[in-house]
């Protein structure tokens, strides 16, 4: 609070030299009078800036009640009263200001104010034709010369008004906007038309322009003149859909967009972008959507793949309403079909490899991400994912070689090589080479500013591979809190507990993580049969590592596993 009353003594301070000057000539030592008066002028500014009227109008009169001739203080004091609703009051004090000191233009904008707020817009517009004259180069002074105009109902005025405006400063958006509202107003539909088509030859090159054009033949139920504004658009521009489907409903003799779509999806002679450009807001909101709608969008979609088969991005927007309706099996396989037709479509790839990755289809992802490098070689995040599934299916040669080429490539995206360096450091675990993948961790802990999913890979790495438990504990101690529903996280703290040889806790942890997993994570099973045979259930270790081969684990060991049926 004391730091506001000193910045507003510092304004207070600027604002007296107002007076300070009419009161001092160069050489002459100010009065006592005069220096009393600065300082009742000081204080009441202050009240008046923290929000003390009743106190800054007392001040402000006292200054005066000592001389009459301070114009500043009248201005002042107009705008307390003004604040505080006193509004006579206010006019008053204002008519003083300008009596003494017609010229200043602050003066003048304040009597407007004053008036407006006793509802006299006659008078206030009179004030701003005098500033216009005197200021013809101030554009804010036509918008409020307009605006009172307004108000006082001179429609006419005001459009004259901003005519004028346009005439010094050329043609603007909101000028003509201005206009053509006043021109409905008075229903004159002709001239608000004109100023429509002025705007467009204006900017010939803003579609919004046109399309607003347009929209206003339509409502004024000139639609031969709409149709031939949706056709010029699209000869200028053949890619704008909207303007597409306003002009195929307006030939169909439909009364909406939305009409029209509801019966555009089995029509093959309709453009596919037009149906395209109305279905991505829905497919937008899917995730929130009840069944009924993504069922609706599904059917939408399944019709568009039907008529439209050798578009690729048919197959695309199918699985980007099958994705966000949850059903990534589905999706990957529309997708897939996406690729079939074109290859190049690196959005396609790039969601396929997020539906690999977040059900844990380890060997698709491998895969795909295998066949996209061919059309994307400079993209890291596609060398990252192979890299990582290649660890996880066990080729960790195959993972280090692409996982070097992303670390090369991710120097300027931190997020991401942090990702590539833990990947690297678990390929370099895999390989034997301990050293380096122990160098590679230690120098990602020391950034205290790191995602858990890179602490939970560390944590696994340091359990699973180097059998350093403790620092593996102590990682999931700090993540396991805020994320006890992740998977990931609990198959981790599941290995953890089986490592020191805690059993029963091993198997709680990994039952918990079975039921949130997807259902293709093959660790998980494994790991499951491993605790249960060291607990002496045979029989239920051998069917969890069936179930994590018929899963796709490609581990050798497992097999051994199984034909043994020990570890």
């Amino acid at each position: 609070m004391e730091r506001i009353k000193s910045i507003v003594i510092k304004i207070s301070l600027v604002l007296t030299a107002l007076i300070a000057v009419e009161s001092i000539t160069f050489g002459q030592r100010i009065s006592e009078e005069e220096l009393q008066i600065e300082t009742l002028y000081i204080e009441a500014t202050n009240a008046r800036l923290l929000g003390d009227n009743e106190k800054a109008i007392s001040l402000y009169k006292k200054i005066l009640e000592e001389d009459d001739t301070k114009h500043v203080v009248y201005y002042e004091l107009s705008k307390v009263y003004l604040v505080a609703k006193l509004n006579k009051e206010a006019l008053d004090a204002i008519q003083q200001a300008v009596r003494i000191n017609p010229s200043d233009i602050w003066y003048q904008e304040e009597l407007a104010a004053a008036h407006a707020a006793n509802e006299d817009f006659v008078a206030a517009s009179k004030v701003y034709e005098g500033l216009v004259s005197r200021m013809p180069k101030e554009q804010k002074f036509y918008f409020d010369l307009a605006f009172f105009y307004v108000k006082n109902n001179s429609i006419k005025k005001a459009i004259s008004t901003l005519d004028d405006h346009e005439s010094v400063f050329g043609v603007s958006e909101e000028v003509i906007g201005r206009k053509f509202n006043l021109y409905k107003t008075i229903d004159n539909v002709s001239k608000a038309e004109q100023e429509l088509i002025k705007l467009v030859k204006a900017f010939p090159n803003q579609i919004s322009y046109a399309t607003g054009l347009a929209k206003f033949y339509e409502d004024t139920n000139n639609l031969s003149k709409a149709k031939s504004t949706y056709k010029d658009i699209l000869k200028r521009f053949p890619d704008h859909t909207t303007s597409a489907v306003a002009l195929a409903r307006l030939e169909s003799g439909k009364k909406s967009d939305k009409d029209l779509v509801s019966e555009i999806w089995a029509d093959n002679t309709v453009n596919i972008d037009i149906k395209i450009s109305k279905l991505i807001p829905a497919i937008q909101g899917l995730e929130s959507a009840p069944d009924e709608k993504r069922t609706q969008l599904i059917e939408i979609g399944k019709t568009l793949v039907e008529t439209h088969p050798k578009e690729a991005k048919a197959f695309s927007v199918y699985g980007d309403i099958l994705h966000f309706s949850d059903r990534d099996e589905l999706a990957a396989d529309a997708y897939e079909s996406a690729l079939r037709l074109e290859k190049n479509i690196f959005s396609v790839w790039d969601q396929l490899n997020r539906i690999y990755l977040n059900n844990y289809q380890i060997k698709d992802l491998l895969d795909n991400t295998e066949d996209a490098l061919d059309f994307f070689p400079n993209e890291p995040n596609i060398y990252y994912l192979n890299g990582y599934a290649a660890n996880e299916y066990g080729d960790y040669a195959r993972a280090l070689n692409s996982l070097i080429q992303a670390d090369i490539m991710t120097t300027s995206l931190p997020s991401l090589n942090k990702r590539v360096k833990a990947e690297i450091a678990m390929a370099y675990m895999g390989l034997g080479k301990k050293d380096q993948s122990e160098t590679i961790i230690n120098d990602l802990l020391k950034d205290k500013i790191i995602d858990f999913d890179i602490l939970n890979r560390i944590a696994w790495i340091s359990a699973f591979e180097s059998g350093n438990l403790v620092r593996a504990q102590q990682l999931v101690d700090q993540i396991e809190s805020s994320n006890e529903n992740v998977w990931q996280v609990l198959l981790t703290a599941g290995l953890i507990e089986y490592r020191s040889q805690n059993f029963e806790k091993a198997k709680t942890k990994l039952g918990k993580c079975s039921s949130l997993a997807p259902e293709s994570a093959y660790h998980v099973a494994e790991l499951l049969g491993d605790t249960e045979y060291q607990m002496g259930n045979i029989e239920a270790a051998v069917q969890y590592w069936k179930d994590s081969k018929n899963l796709g684990n490609p581990s050798k060991s497992l097999n051994k596993k199984i034909a043994s049926r020990q570890i």
